[in-house]
């Protein structure tokens, strides 16, 4: 998730034109909370911290995306509210996914202890909008390996 979240902002940077933005870095990416919404759905709370050096407040607007599984859709996410990253260093900031299981089944298949999963089975397809100022740019991942997402997720 750190890597997959870093890679979008700075390709937003990048294309945008923004000054600094080689020094911009994801610090830290902290879940702090899970909420059970039904036996499918959790909202899950993120603390994130940015070192933000560019002239201007970064926003992500929105962000949704499919885990796959070997027999297809796993899990669908999506940000529940935009994301401001004010100017500053490190910028801290939380968000909210909401993250619904397309195939609860699959889940006692696999067995009740995520830990125990293989996550070489699974990729992530998504995209994300970010904002600085008035512009904004639409980045796609697709076929992204979970395992390469959470390797670096600190519980």
């Amino acid at each position: 998730m750190k890597k997959l979240i870093f890679l979008l902002l700075a390709a937003a940077f990048i294309l945008g034109g923004c000054a600094n933005y080689r020094k911009i870095a994801l610090e830290d990416v902290k879940l702090e909370k899970l909420k059970m919404v039904s036996t499918s759905k959790a909202d899950v709370k993120l603390g994130i911290s940015l070192n933000n050096p560019v002239r201007g407040t970064i926003k992500i607007v929105e962000a949704e995306g499919v885990v796959f599984a070997a027999k297809g859709e796993f899990a669908k996410i999506s940000l529940l509210d935009p994301v401001e990253f004010a100017k500053g260093v490190p910028s801290q900031a939380q968000a909210t996914l909401r993250v619904e299981l397309l195939d609860p089944l699959s889940v006692i298949m696999m067995g009740l202890n995520p830990a125990a999963w293989d996550l070489e089975r699974f990729t992530f397809s998504g995209y994300i909008k970010v904002k600085k100022g008035g512009a904004g740019k639409k980045f796609e991942v697709d076929g992204m390996p979970v395992k390469d997402i959470i390797r670096d997720f600190k519980f």
